[in-house]
């Protein structure tokens, strides 16, 4: 146990190590400023501004949002404990991004066996799209840690027929769909699998 989470660990610095060195060396360090480079990137930012202020879930024109919630408010609890810097919160979301390799882990292992889990974090490490991802502030990253810490607390459930797992399982899948409402196409293949399992 004790060398499966030293590789545990390796996974994570290498994760962490690729995602921070592109934010850092990604076209000659721009990402190293406080500047946009997705359209959708100025809207979470005014949002989470504007909610900082206690004006609500607004843009700068006034306009209530149609997006979920979950990401804008993570961007004012950033903006709030670290001020209006878009590099922390890029640094912050290649930490998340490390850690959900942690988690990718975790799920592999509750679905199949150690080295399935092992072999899932070590791709999701390296995995090109993935690195990327920190790098805008967009909900990808936010999104893919809760879906991922959901689906295997299901998985945890299914094994242990805890109730407490349960409840935190589908509290994560609930923030997931309000950060991405895409996921929600997946609810009924979710209560068909937790109807079956409790036939």
């Amino acid at each position: 146990m004790k060398k499966v989470n030293v590789l545990l660990l390796a996974i994570f610095i290498v994760a962490l190590f690729l995602r921070l060195a592109v934010i850092v060396l990604y076209d000659n360090g721009k990402m190293l400023r406080n500047q946009f480079y997705a359209s959708d990137e100025l809207s979470y930012s005014q949002i989470a501004t504007n909610c900082l202020a206690g004006k609500g879930l607004v843009t700068d024109n006034g306009n209530y949002v149609r997006r979920g919630p979950v990401y804008p408010l993570f961007l004012a609890f950033i903006f709030m404990l670290f001020g209006h810097s878009i590099v922390v919160v890029r640094i912050i979301q290649a930490i998340i991004g490390a850690l959900t390799c942690v988690i990718i882990f975790s799920l592999g292992k509750e679905a199949f066996d150690l080295l399935v889990g092992l072999l899932s974090a070590l791709l999701s490490a390296i995995y090109w799209p993935f690195i990327l991802q920190p790098m805008y502030l967009l909900t990808e990253v936010v999104f893919t840690a809760l879906l991922c810490l959901s689906f295997y607390l299901f998985l945890h459930y299914f094994n242990t027929r805890s109730i407490l797992t349960l409840f935190f399982a589908a509290l994560l899948f609930s923030l997931a769909a309000l950060c991405r409402a895409i996921i929600l196409y997946f609810l009924p293949v979710l209560l068909i699998w937790i109807g079956v399992i409790h036939r």
